[in-house]
């Protein structure tokens, strides 16, 4: 309340108001929710003071005979309103419009429910009017501001030998994706209390004198990996998922292959090499790349292993120095750190680096 006050004469407010919608989301609501659905309770008279039967008898006939899915969506629900109103921008205007929603239908339960929905759907009108004001002068964030595919160009056809390394912003040209990475990073952010930063996976452009290569992790669309260069397949969320398709990747060192998103890259190419040696010895290694579970932190180093593993690792074993490749600005590459050190662990490897 005091935030949507004070909003309409002070832009800081704003930042006070996303924290505080994000809190009530986060803590009391998902959190609480939680909690009581973990002791058991079955929200079996949560609706008996609606004053519309439908309301009474759906919650009764729909809602409490399969409460725990109901409420653990519930709790979904409240975990992604928070994680949005933390991000700003649009996506802080999705989580104030679901939360003005979500506080017009709890009306329906009750007289008991305009005390504290009504002051409240007034409170989020009021933050979001400020946010549309506000947005009006905020920049853009790098991802948004990446409009013209034909502005990142790959190397030339015949470029001299080298390795060129893209910075792709997560979820480039979709959405799912990206939504899914938005609220990943913020609710991390969150938890380790710093700010918010743009999350990139990463690419390898290869040109040597046998032809030019792109190497990526990716989904697997289809049992037919030899036409795409699969060199290594590895889980996703758990190696016994990963007797399945749906959950696992695959490296690729596709000759004269294509990179989806490429068009969407930022401050790239960056070469890392012209040394056509080096170049080769890339592609002469990546069949050996391990195959650690997408998203878990297999190697204990407090890094989960993902696309940007595979690249870090690639050019760390091939003898490239990866600490003086330059980050986009805001940028965050997850995985990152995890393949450079899987990569200075492989001593057999090194030796054949070194020889």
């Amino acid at each position: 309340m005091t935030a949507a006050v004070r909003s309409r004469h002070d832009v800081g407010a704003l930042r006070f108001g996303r924290r505080s919608v994000a809190a009530l989301y986060l803590g009391a609501g998902a959190a609480v929710n939680a909690f009581f659905l973990l002791r058991g309770d079955d929200y079996a008279k949560f609706a008996d003071g609606a004053y519309v039967r439908f309301v009474r008898d759906t919650w009764r006939d729909v809602v409490v005979p399969h409460h725990h899915l109901w409420i653990a969506l519930l709790i979904a629900f409240e975990l992604a309103v928070g994680a949005l109103a933390l991000l700003g921008g649009r996506r802080t205007h999705l989580s104030y419009v679901a939360a003005i929603a979500f506080h017009v239908a709890l009306l329906s339960f009750g007289w008991g429910f305009y005390l504290w929905s009504v002051p409240m759907v007034w409170a989020l009108s009021v933050l979001l009017r400020g946010e549309l004001r506000a947005a009006d002068t905020k920049p853009n964030s790098a991802f948004d501001q990446v409009t013209d595919m034909s502005s990142r160009p790959e190397p030339p056809s015949g470029a001299d030998a080298g390795v060129d390394l893209y910075w792709i912003p997560l979820g480039a040209g979709g959405h799912s994706v990206r939504f899914n990475g938005i609220v990943y990073e913020a609710i991390s952010a969150l938890v380790t209390r710093r700010p918010r930063r743009e999350i990139f996976h990463t690419a390898l452009i290869v040109t040597v004198p046998a032809g030019r290569f792109t190497i990526e992790m990716t989904p697997v669309p289809d049992g037919d990996g030899a036409s795409r260069g699969v060199v290594a397949e590895g889980p996703v969320g758990h190696r016994m998922a990963g007797r399945l398709r749906l959950f696992r990747y695959e490296v690729r060192c596709w000759r004269d292959g294509t990179i989806p998103d490429l068009g969407f890259a930022v401050a790239s190419p960056i070469r890392v090499t012209d040394d056509g040696v080096v170049a080769q010895r890339v592609l002469d290694l990546l069949p050996a790349v391990p195959t650690h579970t997408w998203g878990r932190d297999d190697l204990g180093v407090r890094d989960m292993w993902s696309c940007n593993s595979i690249i870090s690792w690639a050019l760390s074993t091939a003898g490239i120095d990866t600490d003086s490749i330059t980050f986009p600005p805001n940028a965050r590459a997850p995985g990152w750190n995890a393949g450079v050190i899987a990569a200075h662990h492989q001593h057999p490897l090194r030796a054949v680096v070194a020889a």
